[in-house]
């Protein structure tokens, strides 16, 4: 029932290097995929694979229809790649990392899956592995590339971001919102707590990139 980024499984659909699976609609008809480039600008996956043409090193994500078998690409930015999306609960959106060339900068941003429009997550800045609160209000995140291994929560539209567990990260949220599962970065252990606070329980003495399945179990 986990689900965490992989360069694995989807060679042939992408092209290229092996892309990295990042994230599966809220309707399990499409998926997110953040695929390496081998070089210039591509409009599409099937591009890449016929005649390189995006900057080298260069990650976008693009969305795969699962009953269609289409993709299109979903971001580009220059100068930077695009990695580990994940869907607001109606689909309507993604919230991803955005990694500058040479790591000079590691934020958060967000895009609408049908305009493709793409705004920084204010108070996401230094932030990975981003997920939606089941209600789509609210995003949760840790700020582990700017140096502060903790979890942190903003509203989905942007704003200050709150502390939520120090020395924690790779989080991810009950289907109820009232609980997430996080590594602590002190032992490497995975663990369950409630949003709120207290209840902390150990799942796992050693574990990454943990995630709750969609029952909830």
């Amino acid at each position: 029932p986990l689900l965490s980024d992989c360069s694995c499984g989807l060679q042939g659909i992408i092209g290229g290097d092996p892309p990295s699976f990042v994230g599966i609609g809220p309707d399990n008809t499409t998926i997110e995929i953040s695929d390496n480039a081998p070089g210039g600008m591509c409009n599409s996956p099937q591009e890449i694979l016929d005649n390189p043409c995006a900057p080298a090193g260069s990650y976008d994500i693009f969305v795969l229809d699962t009953e269609t078998g289409t993709t299109r690409r979903l971001t580009t930015r220059l100068g930077s790649g695009e990695y580990g999306a994940a869907f607001s609960p109606d689909g309507e959106t993604i919230v991803y990392d955005v990694v500058g060339d040479g790591f000079s900068f590691h934020d958060l941003y967000v895009t609408n899956v049908a305009t493709g429009v793409s705004t920084p997550l204010q108070g996401g800045e230094g932030g990975t592995d981003a997920r939606f609160s089941p209600d789509g209000e609210h995003i949760l995140f840790d700020r582990f590339p700017a140096g502060d291994p903790s979890l942190y929560v903003v509203p989905a539209a942007g704003g200050t971001p709150v502390l939520v567990r120090q020395n924690a990260t790779q989080g991810d949220w009950s289907k109820n919102g009232e609980q997430i599962v996080f590594r602590d970065v002190t032992d490497g252990s995975i663990r369950i707590a409630d949003f709120s606070g207290g209840n902390e329980m150990l799942i796992a003495a050693d574990g990454e990139n943990p995630a709750w399945s969609r029952n909830g179990k």
